[in-house]
């Protein structure tokens, strides 16, 4: 009596437009003695065969392969663990047919390997959609928040250009943040009447209250207060982000007015 091979451990059936599932058969090593759990998956794996073959053919070799392995784990049962050198027995073990198990436990492992990559690599273009998706959307809302802004803009531009120096009470439109961000970190300190809070504005947000004029006159108040403009300019310059308010840490006084004069033309046109 000699110790038949150990056979290997095996999951679905996977084989063009045909996959067999819930039909796993676990390993059983040289000389191992089935167990009844065991047999009756086998002879479970060996019945879906025969009954799908049935409807749609089988490879050959796989159908051979399977009831093979099915009498050979009967065969270990019925001998504990051994089998007898008879040659018709040791046909059942013959090298080409153990070949076929080895084709087929490599084929069926290089499938599932497959099947996983392509899985995986569907799972990444899933992640790629979504993240593509998300910026797709941020886009569309910056674009809208950007048009609404220009909108609100444009119309608080057209109010102002309406008022003249006489009408030294008239409501401004007050201008929305257009430019995104902000030309450096940290607002500038010390602005009378005005908290920025730390934070960082967003396109279309409105300017913290005290640092956008009301009306004519208290932009002129403004204007006379020689001691806070260059901080007063600095942060409206750091509000909106605009080229055209630009104006230099310790302006001078003339550097100042020609900031207030830009400042006017900038709240409307």
């Amino acid at each position: 009596m000699a110790h038949p091979p150990a056979l290997p451990a095996l999951g679905d059936y996977v084989a063009p437009n045909l996959i067999l599932t819930g039909i796993d058969v676990d390993e059983i090593p040289d000389g191992a003695i089935p167990t009844d759990e065991q047999i009756v998956r086998e002879c479970h794996r060996r019945k879906t065969f025969e009954k799908q073959s049935e409807v749609m053919p089988i490879n050959a070799a796989d159908a051979a392969a399977a009831e093979i392995r099915y009498n050979s784990v009967l065969m270990r049962r019925n001998n504990g663990g051994m089998v007898l050198v008879h040659p018709d027995l040791m046909a059942m073990f013959d090298p080409d047919l153990m070949a076929i198990f080895e084709t087929l436990r490599d084929g069926q492992k290089e499938i599932k390997d497959r099947q996983q990559a392509q899985q995986l690599a569907h799972e990444r273009l899933q992640v790629e959609v979504q993240e593509g998706h998300a910026r797709l959307q941020r886009a569309i809302y910056d674009v809208n928040t950007k048009l609404d802004a220009s909108i609100r803009a444009n119309a608080a531009r057209s109010v102002n250009r309406s008022i003249r120096y006489n009408q030294p009470d008239l409501a401004f439109g007050i201008l929305p943040k257009i430019i995104a961000g902000h030309p450096f970190v940290d607002p500038p300190p010390n602005v009378p009447g005005v908290d920025f809070n730390n934070q960082v504005y967003q396109v279309g947000a409105n300017p913290p209250n005290g640092l956008f004029p009301l009306n004519f006159r208290e932009f002129g108040n403004m204007r006379i207060d020689v001691a806070n403009s260059p901080s007063r300019l600095r942060g409206l310059f750091w509000f909106y982000n605009d080229p055209r308010l630009f104006i230099p840490n310790n302006a001078t006084n003339e550097r100042c007015s020609e900031g207030w004069d830009n400042f006017k033309r900038y709240i409307r046109k």
